[in-house]
C-alpha cells in the first residue's frame, strides 16, 4: 500500500501536475519553446509530456490496480 502511494506521488510529479516539481520544470521548458516561436519543438515537447503522463499512470493502473496475472502462470 505504501509503495502504491509513493508511486502515485512520483507519477503525479513526473506528469507535471501542480504543485510538484515536475510542473515547474516542464512549464518553463514549454514556455521558452513557445516564447521563442519554435512551435514545432513546442508541439513535440508537449506531446512527450502527455505521453509521459500516460505511460506513468498506465503503469500504476496495471501494477497496482490490474488483474493479478502471475497466478495464471505460477499456481
Amino acid at each position: 500500500r505504501g509503495t502504491a502511494i509513493m508511486m502515485i506521488l512520483a507519477s503525479v510529479a513526473l506528469a507535471g501536475i501542480y504543485p510538484f516539481a515536475g510542473f515547474f520544470s516542464k512549464d518553463k521548458i514549454l514556455e521558452v519553446a513557445f516564447g521563442t516561436h519554435n512551435y514545432i519543438l513546442w508541439a513535440i515537447l508537449l506531446m512527450t509530456a502527455v505521453l509521459t503522463a500516460f505511460y506513468s499512470f498506465r503503469l500504476i493502473m496495471l501494477v497496482f490496480f490490474g488483474k493479478e496475472n502471475y497466478k495464471e502462470h505460477f499456481p
